[in-house]
Parts: C-alpha cells; structure tokens; sequence
C-alpha cells in the first residue's frame, strides 16, 4: 500500500484564476433577505446567518471572495468549525458554492526553484435563486381572492361595439380635438402681451 502524501489536497482544487460572479445592490440585499427568512423558518441558526451577512462583506465589487476560515471566524466572532458549518448549511440551502484553490509555495528543505501545492484559501460564489420566494411558499393564496357579491353577479358582460361606433367616436374626437385648438388660438390672440 501507498504512503499518503504529508500534505495532500482535494481533487476538484484548481491553480490560477477562478472565475469571478458580482453581485448587484438589489442581488446582494435578496441573499441577506434569503438567509434571513431560512433564519427565521429554523433552517440556518442565527450565527450562521450572521456568518453569511459576514461573507457576503468580503464580496468585492469585481465579484472576488477570497477569505479564508480564519477571517471570516474572526470578523464574525466565532470558531472556524462554526465557520465551517455555516458555509457547510448555507450551500445545502443552495446559496452558496466555493471552489478550492491551489498554490505553488517553496519547499523548505528544497534546492533553488524547488516549490509544493499548498491549499490556497477558497474562491465563494454566492448564489442567489432566480425564484427565490418559490421556496417559501405556505401553500395560501397565490393571488388576491375576493369573493364575489351579488351585485357582481348580477352585472352582465357588455357585447364588443361594432365598427361603425368605432369610427363615429374617432370622428367626434377629432372634431372635439379641432372645436379646442380653435380656442386656444383664440385666447392667444385676446391675452395682452406683458
């Protein structure tokens, strides 16, 4: 059997650039909005809503977020398992997803130009759902419901006006719209000039 390599890192890391995903002002305050009601439904605890709110000022405007555990612990005012958890819920809620990175660092012990992978810190992409509020529908009205009157029920659906009514009220508009223009250029003529 193999020897496990001393510094081993996962499969799915990657070298180099990651790709970047801004979020707007109006995306931004929708996602705080998102863990707040998974908050409140009992599905994220309050500290790890606070550690999302926490994550999502690391965001530049670029889309980078770049921090590692220890920050966000940090900035936030708990442990980095805490941490780990609450990244670990807000992605089974679907809010956000991470990419591993990897590094080229010296080798301690090596010669001149040697160099290892180390884990970089991770590259997060906050997600916000297109149909957010879908998942936090109760199962009420969909839309306003009123229950109708009789007085509703009593009224009866007008029949389209023909053709003809339709061209006897363009023609009264157009002799209405002609009767005021003559007016006004009327009242132009009496009104003194200051």
């Amino acid at each position: 059997m193999a020897k496990a390599h001393s510094r081993p890192w996962h499969g799915d890391s990657t070298f180099g650039a990651v790709p970047l995903y801004p979020l707007d002002r109006e995306r931004r305050a929708k996602w705080i909005w998102l863990t707040e009601a998974h908050r409140k439904a009992g599905r994220l605890p309050a500290l790890q809503a606070d550690i999302g709110r926490y994550l999502l000022t690391f965001l530049g405007a670029a889309g980078a977020c770049f921090p590692s555990h220890e920050t966000i612990a940090h900035a936030a005012g708990a442990s980095t398992r805490t941490v780990r958890r609450a990244l670990a819920t807000l992605a089974d809620l679907g809010l956000l997803t991470w990419m591993r990175r990897l590094c080229r660092v010296p080798w301690p012990a090596g010669g001149r130009g040697a160099s290892r992978c180390a884990q970089d810190s991770n590259a997060y992409q906050i997600l916000v759902p297109d149909e957010a509020t879908a998942s936090f529908n109760c199962g009420g009205q969909t839309v306003r419901q009123v229950r109708k009157t009789d007085k509703e029920k009593s009224i009866e659906p007008q029949s389209d006006a023909s053709a003809v009514d339709h061209v006897a009220a363009r023609a009264a508009l157009t002799q209405r719209a002609a009767t005021v223009e003559a007016r006004l250029l009327m009242n132009k003529r009496v009104s003194p000039v200051l």
